[in-house]
């Protein structure tokens, strides 16, 4: 009665109607994430713009005006002057620094950092030894978000 290609071609369908199946609800349910994803978006992007205008509202020089001249007792602010700006040449190099700040600087840089192989906390130097190689110039960067 059935013969042997029958059946096969009668499973061949009812897999690919399996596999349609799967496939249409599978892209289904990945649409309605994007679209949830792209909702999130949106709302964070309408957040952002919100704190962009509360940030130009706070940091508006006619508000800073008066609250410095509000608070103008309690915080005794004065005007920058163009002599209290520094220059890089104005900062002392390190061995020109009293013994004292040498010292701490010394106790900072031999707290260990060089043992565990990194640049800061959690930066990790590419060639073993802090500040010897930078990390962006090799794609290392890349290899510590894994």
């Amino acid at each position: 009665m059935f013969r042997t290609l029958d059946v096969v071609m009668v499973a061949a369908v009812i897999a690919a109607a399996s596999w349609t199946f799967k496939v249409k609800y599978d892209s289904e349910a990945a649409k309605a994430r994007v679209a949830k994803l792209e909702k999130r978006l949106e709302i964070e992007k309408e957040a952002i713009d919100i704190l962009n205008a509360d940030w130009s509202l706070l940091t508006s020089p006619d508000r800073l005006k008066k609250l410095v001249e509000r608070y103008q007792d309690d915080l005794q602010l004065q005007p920058t002057e163009p002599e209290m700006v520094g220059t890089l040449d104005d900062v002392p190099m390190a061995d020109q620094m009293p013994a004292e700040v040498q010292d701490r600087m010394r106790e900072a840089q031999s707290d260990g950092a060089a043992d565990r192989g990194t640049i800061t906390g959690s930066i990790k130097s590419v060639g073993g030894k802090p500040g010897e190689d930078d990390p962006a110039e090799d794609g290392a960067v890349e290899e510590m978000d894994q």
